[in-house]
């Protein structure tokens, strides 16, 4: 719950220890990747973000205490357990979410598939579509800035993007000048996924050089009061604005 990320969020502002969220998607090496795309002259200022998270469900961590037979449960869960970590990253890209707007699909079937349209603090608008049942996991972000410049990210291990100073073909509408990245068959020599060794590297460096070590449990309750507003907003089909808390 948000309460509880609270209470975590405030016991760590008492102590010296380095605490780490386990939000693992911008520790992957192609979002850091984009990160720095985003951060150059050339790609301008960021003026749009569009995700999608499409993944194989439903399932459930049975020990989290949630009723499979529960639409709410089960929504929250999806949210919870995968949507989170889409939370983080967009943060990490665009900076504060502000307010959300939500809207559900709504089937005869249970099918926990939204879009959900974002207002960052910066004032730039972004959206993201989300389905817990999908044959595949399918997930992107994508970034576009005013250079005009684009960064798109897939499945922890693919990176494309476009910048106005590609030195080949023309661009607009005559050609795709697009430059792509694939992790390739051999990453980390086989250590799980991308981003995991990188998360506890930055958890591990922090603790050696005193520096700053994100997400942190500061991340951690902002995503959880974003995700409750994700909520509320599908109920109420409202935008809701994610309170200031200090």
């Amino acid at each position: 719950t948000a309460g509880g990320a609270k209470r975590f969020r405030d016991a760590a502002r008492n102590t010296s220890l380095k605490v780490l969220m386990g939000t693992v998607q911008r520790h992957c090496p192609v979002n850091q990747m984009a990160k720095e795309i985003i951060s150059r002259s050339e790609f301008g200022s960021p003026i749009m973000y569009q995700a999608r998270y499409l993944c194989p469900g439903p399932g459930m961590r049975m020990d989290w205490g949630l009723n499979r037979n529960s639409d709410d449960d089960m929504f929250r869960f999806f949210l919870l357990d995968h949507i989170i970590h889409h939370l983080d990253i967009a943060r990490f890209f665009m900076g504060e979410i502000v307010a959300v707007n939500t809207m559900r699909s709504h089937t005869e079937n249970p099918h926990y598939a939204a879009a959900i349209n974002y207002r960052f603090s910066s004032g730039i608008a972004g959206s993201q579509t989300i389905c817990f049942r999908s044959p595949i996991f399918e997930n992107r972000c994508l970034v576009a800035g005013d250079g005009p410049a684009w960064v798109e990210t897939q499945n922890w291990t693919k990176l494309s993007y476009s910048t106005p100073d590609i030195s080949v073909g023309q661009g607009g509408y005559s050609d795709g000048r697009i430059i792509q990245w694939d992790g390739g068959i051999s990453y980390q020599d086989g250590v799980i996924r991308p981003g995991y060794r990188e998360e506890l590297t930055t958890w591990a460096r922090s603790v050696l050089d005193d520096s700053e070590c994100r997400a942190d449990l500061e991340d951690g309750y902002r995503e959880m009061l974003i995700l409750d507003a994700i909520i509320q907003s599908a109920k109420t089909d409202k935008e809701i604005v994610i309170p200031e808390e200090s």
